[in-house]
């Protein structure tokens, strides 16, 4: 997939979240992005580490929900798991060894933002998981997915954890 990101005027940060995934070559895309960053500029990006969610105890609406999310992303070419991959596209872009940490959103409860987020998510994707044949309409019932999730995560008062993220962040060597 060829897409392009390119900056007009010199800039302070290069900041990133999930965007990584969208480019074939992340070492090439953040060593041109350096050409625009000043001088001790920050570049820091959040990715995916992996793609395995957790639920405790097991709740099958949020595990097949985040299967289906994971299957089209990889189905679409959104596959790119750069999380661990940081520190050595960092240095082959020309950045320092970044500084990274790996996090995980965990939820759960009756008020959790987590089931309208996978709805969104899903509505989202849902052309691709159609075409790709990843799911039909009637399995996914899009409109009532946060409901159902909702439902189920707090009848088994699960704990649910989205795939962990890895942030990575250095700055530009100062010439």
């Amino acid at each position: 997939m060829r897409r392009r990101w390119w900056l007009e005027t010199p800039v302070d940060a290069v900041v990133g979240r999930l965007a990584l995934i969208f480019f074939d070559h992340p070492v090439a895309l953040i060593s041109h992005l350096l050409t625009n960053l000043r001088p001790g500029g920050v570049v820091a990006f959040q990715e995916w580490a992996d793609f395995v969610a957790v639920s405790k105890p097991h709740c099958a609406p949020f595990q097949s929900t985040m299967q289906r999310l994971v299957k089209t992303s990889t189905c679409a070419g959104f596959g790119g798991r750069n999380g661990y991959r940081m520190r050595r596209i960092f240095q082959y872009a020309g950045l320092p060894a970044p500084q990274m940490r790996t996090e995980a959103r965990v939820e759960g409860g009756p008020d959790s933002p987590i089931y309208a987020l996978l709805e969104t998510l899903t509505r989202g994707l849902l052309p691709v998981m159609l075409k790709t044949g990843v799911a039909t309409a009637d399995e996914i019932s899009v409109d009532t997915l946060a409901a159902r999730l909702r439902e189920e995560a707090v009848a088994l008062d699960a704990a649910l954890a989205l795939p962990p993220l890895v942030g990575a962040s250095a700055r530009k060597d100062a010439v």
